[in-house]
């Protein structure tokens, strides 16, 4: 049974060898994808960090993702590899994403792609994920079938990656950023590497971009600096813990809390999440950020 699962994986073209001709998942990838799909099948995305609407775009992609759970298990049981290369994770995790589409091209062309080192081609999840999801797909996956094998992220490193969060976590990632530098000077390592190509997060004044509900709503209490990433990240929590003390329009401009609100400011700034996320990694061993950047249980 598992050989013939095994098999179906492979006629699907999915798990392809990288440069270096390797094709076999490691254990850590196999927990991952283990993990990830098995949770997606039985519908408990609410009960981990995959986003409702992620796992149901898995577990009705051509029901590809009960062959992936088969050959994942049947490779974390036979297969004792300590290669940490997951390229082919990368591709399958892309497939699930795009709803069977592959980044290096049509079946014919595949193999001879990734062995000139053509570059991938993400196009397909713009028909498939929000532009903001797009943005975070494409981080991960473009890390995890990196040509160079060493550039490639660890299972557990990649298990944390922002595009498994859900709307909660990631409006509870915002609330930890802004209360983490709000007294901080704007000299500080941690401000100057969050400010780094703030007019590609947040435009050139974040302020234009909202809807004059909220313009109207951010002058009655303090000033926002409209070029600033701190200072958007600020008015998100703000604008979260007075939420109930906004007037109707503007609490029905922003949808219910976490998922619509999040969702209003992630959907006007799609690199925000990523770019913070990123920014704030030389805080990952402080102990409110530990969650975000360590592995604790799997």
């Amino acid at each position: 049974m598992l050989c013939a699962v095994w098999r179906c994986v492979h006629y699907t073209d999915v798990l392809l060898t990288d440069a270096s001709h390797r094709a076999t998942l490691c254990r850590p990838v196999c927990l991952l994808l283990w993990w990830w799909s098995w949770h997606s099948l039985l519908g408990l995305a609410s009960e981990s960090h995959l986003p409702p609407r992620l796992a149901v775009m898995c577990a009705t992609c051509n029901g590809l993702l009960p062959f992936i759970h088969g050959c994942l298990f049947f490779s974390f049981l036979f297969l004792q590899t300590c290669s940490v290369d997951i390229f082919s994770a990368g591709c399958v995790i892309f497939c699930v994403l795009s709803k069977g589409s592959h980044p290096f091209g049509p079946a014919l062309h595949r193999q001879m792609n990734i062995s000139t080192d053509k570059a991938p081609d993400f196009g397909a999840l713009d028909n498939c994920l929000s532009y903001d999801d797009v943005v975070l797909a494409r981080d991960l996956v473009s890390s995890m079938i990196s040509r160079y094998p060493a550039h490639r992220p660890e299972a557990p490193e990649a298990l944390l990656h922002p595009v498994f969060w859900s709307r909660r976590r990631q409006m509870q990632f915002m609330q930890e950023v802004s209360d983490r530098i709000e007294k901080e000077l704007a000299t500080s390592p941690i401000v100057v590497r969050l400010e780094q190509n703030a007019p590609k997060v947040v435009t050139s004044d974040w302020r234009q971009v909202l809807g004059p509900e909220l313009k109207e709503e951010m002058t009655r209490h303090r000033s926002y600096q409209g070029d600033s990433v701190r200072t958007l990240v600020r008015f998100i929590r703000n604008k979260k813990h007075h939420y109930h003390e906004l007037s109707e329009p503007v609490r029905s401009k922003l949808g219910s809390l976490p998922e619509e609100f999040i969702n209003y400011f992630t959907s006007r700034f799609p690199q925000l999440l990523l770019h913070t996320y990123k920014a704030m990694e030389m805080c990952n061993n402080e102990t409110v950020f530990q969650d975000y950047y360590h592995v604790t249980n799997i």
